[in-house]
């Protein structure tokens, strides 16, 4: 059993070589232009009303792409925006002038637009000097507002409800984790990381009506876990599963066990370094048979944040 756990451990330090591995950047104008659709997009989830104002309260997160992209990209992202958008049929208001009424069928058609109009806004302000000294030029420009970055490493804290069942008895705890998210892009979309998790919380052994409540047990459980990770826009869905330990007062060694999590998360706008996630998991643990001669199952759901650096 534990030969396979080091296995395991060692597998997920391999995904960890390959997803730090260096990828080919991308074509010309491809980075940026991403950027401008990116910020686009998440002012659209809140709502776009008057162009004018919208590029007004973008125009913090279009600047930090804009200004740290050279000439040349600047003029391949403009290009790959018309492109685009002529691939689309033209203006989203043409289209409608022409008797085109669905709102979901104009929309990819306004998205572009928009990018393309905050990209020309960004380069005005950018030639007014708006931009601030110390912001670098990056060559080759890497999409700053990418919410798979090529590498990162991720700070999360999750909380959970738990239910245990074992030998028949049920019990139910809450509790928290931390966890260190490591690795990055395998292919266009996927990623792969290794996570390492400490977690822990209280279990309640009474739980049935008009029974007393206990002094919840403490638990300790820590693991060792590989993710596989689909980019769905700025949403993201992972699947995780990998080694873990499972820790009791009441019980003086420790018992192996396996889990599984899936899970949900949307990425913000870039913030200072990095970018915030918010989203939810659930999981199954399956535990190794301890005094009570049985294995013990598991399972949690709850809500998790964190930050992702890109480096």
């Amino acid at each position: 059993m534990r030969s396979i756990h080091s296995q395991i451990i060692l597998l997920g330090f391999t995904v960890l070589s390959q997803g730090c591995a260096s990828l080919p950047p991308a074509p010309q104008g491809r980075a940026l232009a991403f950027d401008m659709e990116r910020v686009v997009k998440t002012q659209e989830q809140l709502g776009w009303g008057i162009d004018r104002i919208e590029a007004r309260n973008a125009e913090e997160d279009v600047l930090a792409s804009v200004c740290r992209a050279s000439e040349g990209e600047q003029k391949a992202a403009r290009l790959v925006l018309e492109q685009r958008l002529a691939r689309l049929g033209g203006p989203a208001a043409t289209k409608w002038q022409t008797g085109e009424r669905s709102m979901t069928k104009l929309k990819p058609s306004m998205t572009t637009e928009r990018s393309l109009k905050l990209l020309e806004h960004g380069l005005s302000l950018s030639e007014r000097g708006d931009c601030p000294f110390w912001w670098k030029k990056i060559k080759p420009y890497e999409a700053r507002q990418n919410p798979m970055p090529a590498r990162m490493v991720s700070l999360e804290s999750s909380g959970r409800a738990y239910a245990q069942i074992e030998d028949g008895a049920l019990s139910a705890g809450g509790g928290g984790a931390s966890r260190l998210v490591l690795g990055g892009r395998i292919a266009p979309n996927w990623s792969m990381f290794t996570t390492l998790e400490f977690g822990g919380g209280g279990r309640f052994d009474s739980i049935g009506l008009n029974q007393p409540i206990d002094v919840p047990d403490l638990l300790l459980i820590p693991a060792a876990l590989i993710q596989l990770r689909r980019q769905i826009g700025t949403w993201y869905v992972f699947n995780e599963i990998g080694p873990m330990m499972f820790f009791t007062k009441e019980e003086s060694t420790p018992r192996w066990g396996v889990r599984n999590i899936l899970g949900a998360a949307a990425v913000r706008l870039r913030i200072g370094p990095g970018m915030p996630i918010f989203g939810a998991q659930i999981g199954l643990d399956w535990i190794e048979p301890g005094v009570a001669g049985a294995p013990m199952w598991q399972i949690f759901a709850g809500g998790n944040a964190g930050y992702i650096l890109p480096f």
